[in-house]
């Protein structure tokens, strides 16, 4: 009989539609879990930010600010790495735990990170 004739009995309707149901509370499970990370990464970023700011002029931190807004987690911990490196500015080594940190969650090459704890590091 052909598939656009056949009538699924209450047992078969229940069985698709529970796995319907599994799959979509799997798809929103990872919607779920990368809004938590942004979340997390977003957090991190801006507690960074804070603790460094009164090195970097208003204009960089305005403009990394953007950059956290627009989600742009990368390019935002990038250019906090570049102005440090750049400009020679000393952190903390819990500042640096927090860059180290974001890198490795955001899966970024971290060679570039530990040149900043050997070249910045302070007390």
């Amino acid at each position: 009989m052909p598939d656009c004739c056949r009538i699924d009995s209450p047992e078969e309707k229940r069985r698709e539609r529970l796995e319907a149901l599994g799959k979509d509370l799997l798809d929103f499970k990872e919607v779920f879990k990368k809004l938590v990370a942004e979340m997390n990464l977003k957090k991190e970023i801006c507690e960074l930010l804070q603790i460094i700011k009164t090195d970097f002029s208003d204009s960089s931190v305005e403009f990394i600010f953007e950059l956290i807004n627009a989600h742009e987690w990368g390019i935002a911990l990038e250019t906090i790495y570049d102005l440090l490196s750049d400009n020679g500015i000393l952190i903390s080594e819990h500042s640096y735990n927090i860059i180290q940190e974001l890198a490795i969650m955001m899966k970024m090459n971290t060679r570039n990170w530990n040149s900043l704890k050997t070249k910045t590091l302070r007390k």
